[in-house]
């Protein structure tokens, strides 16, 4: 199946998606022009995962800020996570947001509520 490997600009996140390790990181801003177009290879991939039996998937998430699209495509992908998890493979979700900042705070506690996995959030300084 092998990566996903889209760098950062001053709009879109960085993507990393290794399925043969199972880890998967967004980082950064996520107001692209296109939203549904610019997740359309995660959400395609993550469609189509099938994880090694008793390899555990990871998903590190650090936005700063999102918009409302941009949400609807993240949730999207957590919840194909989310299935991978009711079909018995070990998912976990890590939430990252900056102290001070309860927006992405709340958005992780949100997508918390709405997801049967795994999910933990985690407060980092910004100076991480």
């Amino acid at each position: 199946m092998g990566t996903i490997s889209i760098e950062a600009t001053d709009k879109t996140p960085s993507i990393k998606f290794n399925a043969n390790q199972g880890k998967l990181e967004l980082k950064g801003r996520s107001i692209p022009p296109n939203a549904v177009e610019f997740y359309k290879p995660l959400t395609e991939a993550l469609k189509n995962y099938r994880p090694e039996a008793g390899l555990p998937v990871v998903a590190d998430i650090y936005l700063e800020f999102f918009n409302t699209v941009s949400s609807k495509c993240i949730l999207d992908a957590l919840r194909l996570l989310d299935a991978l998890h009711q079909k018995g493979n070990n998912v976990k979700i890590n939430w990252y947001y900056e102290k001070d900042d309860k927006d992405i705070q709340e958005a992780g506690i949100d997508f918390q509520a709405i997801l049967k996995l795994p999910f933990t959030l985690i407060s980092v300084n910004e100076e991480n």
